[in-house]
């Protein structure tokens, strides 16, 4: 039998811990900088520390030929997702906020599963079926009747 908690494991652990205790700081920091200005040095900082993780690999990316990919992707995936994520935190409690930023991946599996075909490997929909629970407790504040009904009715959708 294998480790349960491999390098990976615990790697992955920290990067949950530090994403999502990042949301209660951003809530605090927020009232005291510019949302653009905030969120550009949420990214330079980000960015910073992750050169200096993979400055080894440098070469593998080919920047020469594909900086306007890499330009395009840092414009929707940084510029403008950061900087609407900080606007957005300015109007919702932090609890709630973090809620709809972990939304973002699910919508999109869900959304690649509905529009271009992909897979719907039994693991993913355990995946999917966890999230809606935990959701649906966030949202409820508590398990009651209401949530597992809510899940019940899901699950028998997804069987379906």
């Amino acid at each position: 039998m294998g480790k349960v908690f491999s390098k990976s494991t615990w790697a992955l652990l920290l990067l949950v811990f530090i994403w999502g205790g990042s949301y209660p700081i951003y809530k605090v920091a927020v009232p005291y900088t510019p949302p653009l200005l905030f969120a550009g040095m949420r990214a330079l900082i980000g960015g910073l520390i992750l050169a200096a993780l993979i400055y080894k690999m440098r070469n593998r990316i080919r920047w020469r030929e594909n900086w306007a990919k890499y330009c395009i992707s840092a414009f929707f995936n940084t510029i403008l997702f950061f900087g609407l994520q900080t606007i957005g935190l300015m109007y919702l409690p932090g609890g709630l906020f973090s809620v709809l930023v972990y939304f973002q991946p699910v919508l999109l599996g869900l959304f690649a599963w509905i529009w271009l075909g992909e897979y719907m490997s039994p693991l993913k929909n355990h995946g999917f079926d966890y999230w809606i629970f935990w959701n649906c407790n966030c949202q409820c504040g508590r398990i009651n009747r209401s949530c597992i009904n809510h899940w019940c009715s899901l699950r028998v959708a997804y069987g379906i």
